[in-house]
C-alpha cells in the first residue's frame, strides 16, 4: 500500500503535458487500440492544445474520446468536478470534434484527483444527456496508481521504479527479449500452431498451470505469448510477463500482483529462475481457483527439473515441436509468399530445418530468385538471420569463442568429467581449460549454449550449431578441419552430423576448395598405414571428394577375388533381404548417383563388374537399382538424369556386351518397376522419417525415358523380356496420367503387332492381362489389337480360371458355383487319356506362367480347378478317379487339396475305401491322415479295421519332424475295434515315445485332450506329460485354460509339474497368462500352497517372481476377495519366513500397490526383523517405461516417504530406527539417480 501512496503523490505533481503521454500509453496498454490519435497535443512537443478532447481512438469499432486532467490544468479555484464537466462538454461539442454526438461510443476521463460518489453520478447523467448509449469511464488518481503497478513501464513517467523490473507488460518484455535472444523475434507474425493453441486454451480452462516445453528454436516463447494474450483477452484477465534479471522477485510480486485481479502470467525459461518460479507458484495458496493462470516455457533438457518444482500443483503440459514440413509449406505457399514450385519448397524446407523464420527468409529470396541455384548457398540467409546476434554479442566475434563453439558443435556435448577428451583438445589446441569454461558460462547467459550444472555444455539449436561450425572452420578458419581428421575419424556420426549439413546448406564449391585438399592429404597418409577396412570407413565418410580413389580401391578389391562360376544368376531378392544394407562397398558406389554423370557411370560399371564376377552380389545390385536409382519426387528438375544414365548403361550393355544375357535379365527384372507411374520415396530428417507417394507426369524427360524403354523392347528381339515386361506393367496406375497412357499405348500396340503370335499360350496369356487392364481403364483397343488370339492352351487356361468380370457382377459365391458347374460339364465325357492330356496341359500352363513371372495366387487358380474336377470325378466314376489319382501321384504331383478330394470320394463311395487305401500306401503322411479323417467307418468291414487302425498308428510313428494336429479325434472312428479310451491312451503313449526317444514333437490338439478328460477312468499320467509338451510346441493351444482347469480339479499338484517342466531360464510371464482362474476352484488353497511351497523350497522366486503374480487377478475384489485374504493369511502365518514375505510383497507391489503400505504395517507390527524388511520389494525391481525415467524415480521416492510415515506410526518406534535409516538412504539414492538421469537426458537430448 505504501507504494500506491508514493505513486499517487508523484501523479499529483505530474506535468499536464507529460500526463497526457502517460494516459495515452496507459490506454494503449490496457485497451490495445489500433492507434491513439493525440489531437490535443502539439506535434513533436510535450505541449497540449486547449479546448478539444486530448485523444481519440477505436477499439472493436467503438469510437472513444479521452480527456486528461491534472491539478495544473484546472483554473484557479476550479474543482476537478467542474473541470470534468467541462471536459465532457468538449467531447460532445460538434464544432470542436466535427462529429455528431451519437457517433461517440465512450468517453474516458483520466484525472489526478478524487471526486465524490454523487459527483460521479452527475457526470454519468450528463454524458447520457448528450448520448444515451455513450459510456463514461472515470479513472481517478487511485486507479492510475494501480495502473502503474499493473504496467510498471508507466513508472518512468512519474520517476518511480516499480520492483526490479522483472514483471513486465508484454510489449516491454518483447523489446527486452529481442535484445538478447538468438531465437525468432517475438514481434514477428505468428503462423500456424492452430492445434496447439486450441489444446493450450483447453488446458488453461482446466488447470491453472501450463508447462510448455520443446527444443530450442521451436517458438515456445512466441507461442506462449500468443496463447496467454488470447486467453487473457477472452476471459478479461490481465497479462504480464516475467523477465529474468537474476534478482529475487518477491517484492515485485507483493507490489504488482493484486489479490482482487485475475492474471495470466508468462514465465519464460522457468529453469533459469527456479527460486522466483517457486515464489510465483506460492501465490496459488492465497488465491481462488481459476483466478491466476501461469504459462511456463522451458527447454526439453530442463523439463523434468521444472516439473519437479511444480510437482505439488495441478498442471498440464504441451510440447512445441519444430514446425513440420506440412506446416512450413502452408506458410510459404500462403498469399504472403506464393511459393508453389515443389523444388523451391523442398530446398526451403532443407534450409529451414523446422524453423519458421528461416523458412520465411528463404521464401523471400525464392520470390525474387532467377533460378533454384540461388537457394543452394544459404550463407547469406544465415548471415542475415544471425546478424543481430553477432552485432550485439561482442564475444562472438572473438576467434577463441568461435573455436569453442566449433568444438561443441562437433562433439555435440563436452563433459568436464570426460578428462580424456578435455585434456586432449585443450592441449592440442592450446586452449586454457578455465578460459574455455568461462566462455561457455558467458555463452550460457545469452542462451547460445546450454549448461548442465556447470559441467556439460551443448548447443541445442541445431541451426546455430551448423552455422557456427561453418563460420569457424570454413569461412574464418579459426579451427582447421585437419584437427578432426587427424584425431577423430572414429567419430563417424559426428563428422556426418557436422560436415554434411554444412555442405548441403552452404556454398558447395567454396567448401570443397577448403576441405578437399585436407581430406586428400589425409588419404595419402592412411593409404600407407591402414588396412582395407579403415580405408573403406574413410571412403564411407568422404566418398564425394575421393571418387577416383574410391573406384581404384574397390576395383582392386574386386580383382583380388576369384571368379565364381554359377549355372544361373539370381536376379530377384527376398523381402527384407537387405534390411541391414547391401554391404559398405556397394553402398558407397550407389551414392555416386548424386555426383557427376561421369562418376555415376563409372560407379555403375563397377557395380555390375562386381556382381558378374561375384554372382552373390547380383541381388544387392538389383535392389540398389530398384530402390536407390528409381524416380524421385524432384528428379524432373534435373531431367531425371539418374534413370536415363542407368538405362543408357544397361541397354548399351544388353546390346553389345559379352555379358549380354546378364544385362537382358537385369532389364527384364527392373524395367516394369521403372515404367510404373506411382512411386514412393522416404526421407529422413534427424529422428523422423517422411514417406511420400507421388505420380509421374509426361514431362519431356519422362517421355524420352519411356521412348527409350519401349524402343529397347521393340528392338531387343528377346520375346521373354517383352512378355515379362508387358505382363508386369501396372495398368491400373495409368489412371493417374492419361497423357502417359496415350503415349505408351502406341508402343504397346506396336510390340503386340511385332511379337505376339495368336497361337502361343504365353502371348495370349499376357495379352489377356493387357486387355483386362485396358478394360478397367475404359480404353477402346479394338483398332490396336485386331488379331484373334485362340491358342488352345490359353482357352483351357481361361476355362480353369474364374471369371473376374462375372464375379464382380454376381458375387464370389455365385461365381464359384457357376464355375464348378462349367468345370463339371467340361470334363463330363473325359476318359483317362483326356485326363492325361489335361494334366499335361495344366503342367505346361504352370511352367509358362512361371516363366512370365506370374504371382502364386494366379497359379493357385489352376490347381484349385483341378481340385474341383477330381472331386467331381470322385463322386461320379470311382475307378476312373483312382486311375486319375494314380496318374497325378506318379507323373505330375500337383499341389492338390486331398482333404477336400477324399471327403468327396467317401461321400459317394464309402465302400471303396480299400482301393484308395492301397493307392496311397507309399505316399506322405499328410495324404494318409486326410484318408483317415475322411474315412466313413460304418462302411469298413470288420476284418479291415485292424489294418486301417494299425496304419494310422504307423503313420504317426513314421513322422520325421514336428507335426501338429488341429483335430485328432477322428481316431474315435476305430472304437468298433477297441475301447475308445484305449485308442486315446495308445496314441498318447506313441506321441510320448516319439518325444522321448526321437525328440519329435507331435501336437494332438485341444479337442483330443478334452476327449481324454471325458473318460472317467483315464490314466492321467500320460495326459499330463503330453500336456506339458504341447504347451512347449503350441504356446496357446490351451489359451483359455479349459484343459488345465480340468487337470487341476483332478490333481492340485499338476501346477508344480508345469513349473518344474519350465526351468528358471525358460520362465516367461507370457507363458503364464490367465492363470488366476485357480481362485474359482474348490481346491484353490491346495493349489496356491503348492505354488508357494515350490518357489520357496527351491529358492527360485527371485528368477520367476513375475510368474507368481500371474496367479493373482488384477482386481483385488475379484473372486470374492479370496486372493487378498490369502496374502494376509500368509503374512499372519509366515511373517518370519523371508522367502514367503518376498513373494507376498512382490505380488502386492505389481498387482495391488494400493495395499502395499497396509501390508507393510501389518508385517512390521508382527516382525521388526530388519534383514527381512530390507529384502522386501517395496518398489518394483522390474519395470518398463518410455520417455523419461525421472517420473518413475520420483514415484519411488514418494513410496519410500510413505514407508517412513508407516514407520513413524508404529508402536515401539525404537525398534525401527535401522529401518528408518535404510529408507532415508533409499530416498537419497533416488535423489542421486534423479540427478544422474537429468544429466543423461541432457547429454542424450532425451525427452
Amino acid at each position: 500500500m505504501i507504494k500506491v501512496v508514493e505513486i499517487e503523490n508523484a501523479l499529483a505533481q505530474i506535468n499536464g503535458d507529460i500526463f497526457q503521454e502517460f494516459c495515452n500509453h496507459f490506454l494503449y496498454l490496457k485497451l490495445n487500440p489500433n492507434t491513439i490519435t493525440p489531437i490535443g497535443s502539439v506535434i513533436g512537443k510535450e505541449k497540449s492544445r486547449k479546448g478539444i478532447p486530448d485523444s481519440y481512438f477505436t477499439v472493436n469499432k467503438e469510437l472513444i474520446f479521452a480527456e486528461y486532467t491534472t491539478r495544473e490544468r484546472t483554473q484557479k479555484g476550479q474543482s476537478f468536478y467542474a473541470k470534468l464537466k467541462s471536459d465532457i462538454e468538449n467531447c460532445f461539442d460538434m464544432s470542436k470534434t466535427g462529429l455528431k454526438k451519437e457517433e461517440i461510443d465512450k468517453v474516458i476521463l483520466c484525472f489526478t484527483g478524487r471526486i465524490k460518489p454523487e459527483e460521479k453520478k452527475t457526470l454519468e447523467e450528463l454524458c447520457k444527456q448528450h448520448n444515451p448509449k455513450c459510456i463514461l469511464d472515470l479513472k481517478g488518481i487511485r486507479d492510475l496508481a494501480f495502473a502503474v503497478l499493473d504496467y510498471p513501464i508507466l513508472g518512468t513517467y512519474v520517476g518511480i521504479k516499480v520492483g526490479t523490473g522483472q514483471i513486465q507488460e508484454p510489449s516491454a518484455f518483447i523489446v527486452n527479449y529481442e535484445k538478447s535472444k538468438i531465437s525468432t523475434p517475438l514481434s514477428n507474425t505468428f503462423y500456424g500452431r492452430e492445434t496447439e493453441i486450441e489444446d493450450g486454451l483447453n488446458s488453461l480452462n482446466n488447470n491453472d498451470l501450463l508447462l510448455i516445453h520443446g527444443a530450442p528454436g521451436t517458438g515456445k516463447s512466441k507461442f506462449a505469448i500468443e496463447l496467454a494474450k488470447l486467453y487473457a483477452d477472452k476471459n478479461g484477465f490481465s497479462f504480464l510477463c516475467i523477465g529474468n534479471r537474476d534478482l529475487p522477485i518477491w517484492d515485485d510480486i507483493k507490489e504488482i500482483i493484486r489479490i482482487d485481479k485475475n492474471y495470466v502470467l508468462l514465465v519464460d525459461d522457468a529453469n533459469r529462475l527456479a527460486k522466483n518460479f517457486q515464489w510465483i507458484l506460492s501465490l496459488y495458496e492465497d488465491r481462488k481457483p481459476n483466478s491466476f493462470k501461469v504459462v511456463v516455457t522451458v527447454r526439453d533438457y530442463a523439463f523434468n527439473f521444472v516439473k519437479s518444482i511444480a510437482l505439488n500443483y495441478s498442471f498440464s503440459t504441451i510440447e512445441i515441436k519444430t514446425f513440420s514440413d506440412d506446416e512450413l509449406k502452408k506458410i510459404i505457399q500462403s498469399d504472403d509468399f506464393e511459393i508453389t514450385e515443389p523444388s523451391y519448397i523442398e530446398r526451403i524446407l532443407k534450409i529451414a530445418k523446422g524453423n519458421a523464420r528461416l523458412a520465411i527468409m528463404s521464401a523471400k529470396v525464392a520470390r525474387t530468385a532467377a533460378n533454384l541455384l540461388e537457394l543452394y548457398d544459404a550463407s547469406q540467409i544465415y548471415d542475415e538471420y544471425f546478424e543481430s546476434l553477432f552485432n550485439e554479442i561482442e564475444l562472438l566475434k572473438e576467434p577463441i569463442t568461435q573455436k569453442v563453439l566449433a568444438l561443441i558443435s562437433f562433439f555435440s556435448r563436452i563433459d568436464r568429467e570426460n578428462r580424456k577428451l578435455c585434456d586432449y583438445i585443450f592441449e592440442r589446441l592450446n586452449i586454457e581449460e578455465a578460459k574455455f569454461w568461462e566462455i561457455c558460462y558467458s555463452l550460457h547467459e545469452t542462451e547460445l549454449v546450454d549448461l548442465f550444472e556447470q559441467q556439460i555444455v551443448k548447443i541445442s539449436d541445431q541451426i546455430f550449431s551448423t552455422y557456427i561450425f561453418y563460420k569457424a572452420v570454413i569461412e574464418n578458419k579459426v579451427l582447421s578441419f585437419s584437427f578432426f581428421l587427424n584425431n577423430y575419424l572414429d567419430y563417424k556420426n559426428r563428422i556426418n552430423d557436422t560436415i554434411i549439413p554444412v555442405i548441403n546448406t552452404f556454398n558447395y564449391k567454396h567448401i570443397e576448395t577448403i576441405l578437399k585438399p585436407e581430406i586428400l592429404k589425409h588419404w595419402l597418409v592412411i593409404e600407407k598405414e591402414s588396412n582395407d577396412q579403415d580405408l573403406l570407413k574413410y571412403f564411407d565418410l568422404f566418398w564425394f571428394y575421393l571418387a577416383p580413389q574410391v573406384f581404384v580401391f574397390i576395383k582392386r578389391q574386386i580383382d583380388k577375388q576369384d571368379t565364381t562360376e554359377v549355372s544361373e544368376y539370381r536376379f530377384r531378392y527376398e523381402l527384407n533381404e537387405f534390411s541391414y544394407g547391401t554391404g559398405i562397398d556397394l553402398e558407397i558406389l550407389s551414392r555416386f548417383k548424386n555426383h557427376s554423370d561421369e562418376f555415376f557411370k563409372d560407379s555403375l560399371e563397377l557395380m555390375f563388374y562386381y556382381a558378374i564376377k561375384d554372382p552373390s552380389k547380383m541381388p544387392a545390385v538389383i535392389y540398389i537399382c530398384k530402390e536407390r536409382f528409381n524416380f524421385s519426387r524432384l528428379g524432373y528438375e534435373y531431367g531425371d538424369r539418374i534413370q536415363h544414365l542407368l538405362f543408357d548403361f544397361l541397354i548399351t550393355n544388353a546390346q553389345t556386351s559379352q555379358n549380354k544375357i546378364i544385362y537382358e535379365n537385369v532389364l527384364a527384372e527392373i524395367l516394369p518397376d521403372f515404367l510404373k507411374i506411382e512411386h514412393r520415396e522416404d526421407e529422413s530428417n534427424g529422428r523422423t522419417f517422411t514417406f511420400y507417394t507421388f505420380h509421374l507426369w509426361l514431362s519431356e524427360s519422362v517421355k524420352a525415358f519411356r521412348i527409350k524403354c519401349f524402343d529397347y523392347l521393340l528392338q531387343c528381339g528377346n520375346k521373354s523380356i517383352v512378355l515379362q515386361t508387358l505382363y508386369r506393367l501396372s495398368y491400373y496406375e495409368y489412371q493417374y496420367s492419361k497423357e502417359i497412357l496415350e503415349h505408351d499405348l502406341s508402343f504397346i500396340y506396336q510390340i503386340i503387332s511385332k511379337y505376339f503370335d495368336p497361337n502361343e499360350f504365353k502371348d495370349c496369356f499376357v495379352l489377356q492381362n493387357i486387355m483386362e487392364g485396358l478394360d478397367w481403364l475404359n480404353v477402346d483397343y479394338k483398332k490396336g489389337i485386331q488379331d484373334k488370339y485362340n491358342s488352345k492352351l490359353f482357352l483351357l487356361a481361361e476355362i480353369l480360371k474364374t471369371d473376374k468380370q462375372r464375379r464382380k457382377e454376381i458375387g464370389w459365391e455365385e461365381e464359384d458355383r457357376l464355375h464348378q458347374v462349367e468345370l463339371k460339364k467340361y470334363c463330363d465325357k473325359f476318359k483317362i487319356d483326356d485326363y492325361r492330356s489335361l494334366f499335361y496341359h495344366v503342367s505346361t500352363i504352370l511352367e509358362h506362367v512361371k516363366e512370365i513371372g506370374v504371382a502364386n495366387n494366379v497359379t493357385h487358380q489352376y490347381e484349385s480347378s483341378l481340385n474341383t474336377i477330381i472331386g467331381h470325378l470322385a463322386q461320379s466314376d470311382v475307378w476312373l478317379f483312382l486311375k486319375v489319382l494314380e496318374l497325378n501321384f506318379t507323373k505330375f504331383n500337383f499341389n492338390l487339396h486331398f482333404g477336400y478330394i477324399f471327403a468327396r470320394f467317401f461321400q459317394a463311395n464309402p465302400e471303396s475305401y480299400l482301393a484308395l487305401f492301397e493307392l496311397i500306401q507309399d505316399l506322405d503322411e499328410n495324404k494318409k491322415f486326410y484318408f483317415h479323417q475322411a474315412l466313413i467307418i460304418d462302411e469298413v468291414k470288420s476284418e479291415h479295421l485292424s489294418l486301417l487302425y494299425a496304419d494310422l498308428l504307423d503313420t504317426i510313428n513314421s513322422l520325421k519332424s514336428q507335426y501338429i494336429f488341429w483335430d485328432l479325434t477322428f481316431a474315435s472312428k476305430y472304437k468298433e475295434l477297441k475301447e475308445e479310451r484305449d485308442i486315446y491312451s495308445e496314441i498318447l503313449g506313441l506321441v510320448l515315445w516319439k518325444r522321448q526317444n526321437e525328440q519329435i514333437n507331435i501336437g494332438v490338439g485341444q479337442l483330443f485332450f478334452e476327449k481324454c478328460l471325458s473318460f472317467s477312468d483315464f490314466s492321467f499320467e500320460n495326459l499330463i506329460e503330453v500336456y506339458l509338451y504341447s504347451n512347449d510346441i503350441e504356446q496357446h493351444f490351451d489359451y483359455e485354460k479349459k484343459i488345465l482347469r480340468a487337470l487341476l480339479e483332478h490333481d492340485s499338484l499338476i501346477i508344480t509339474r508345469i513349473l518344474k517342466f519350465n526351468s528358471p531360464d525358460k520362465y516367461s510371464r507370457y507363458d503364464f497368462e490367465h492363470y488366476d482362474f485357480v481362485w474359482d476352484l474348490d481346491n484353490y488353497l491346495e493349489i496356491m500352497n503348492s505354488i508357494f511351497e515350490y518357489f520357496t523350497t527351491n529358492n527360485i522366486y527371485y528368477f520367476s517372481g513375475g510368474i507368481i503374480t500371474a496367479f493373482f487377478p488384477n482386481v483385488k475384489n475379484k473372486y470374492a476377495g479370496r486372493p487378498i485374504e490369502y496374502l494376509e493369511s500368509l503374512i499372519d502365518k509366515n511373517n518370519m519366513n523371508e522367502s514367503y514375505m518376498c513373494i507376498v510383497f512382490r505380488i502386492t507391489c505389481y498387482k495391488y500397490p494400493e495395499l502395499k503400505m497396509l501390508f507393510l504395517k501389518k508385517f512390521l507390527t508382527l516382525n521388526d526383523n530388519f534383514e527381512i524388511f530390507k529384502s522386501l520389494e517395496v518398489v518394483k525391481r522390474s519395470k518398463s517405461w518410455s520417455g523419461s525415467y525421472i517420473p518413475i524415480l520420483e514415484g519411488e521416492k514418494d513410496t519410500w516417504k510413505n514407508v517412513i510415515s508407516v514407520l513413524d506410526r508404529l508402536p515401539n518406534r525404537l525398534n525401527y530406527h535401522e529401518h528408518k535409516e535404510y529408507v532415508s538412504r533409499q530416498i537419497g539414492y533416488c535423489d542421486l539417480r534423479i540427478k544422474d538421469e537429468l544429466k543423461r537426458e541432457f547429454y542424450e537430448d532425451f525427452n
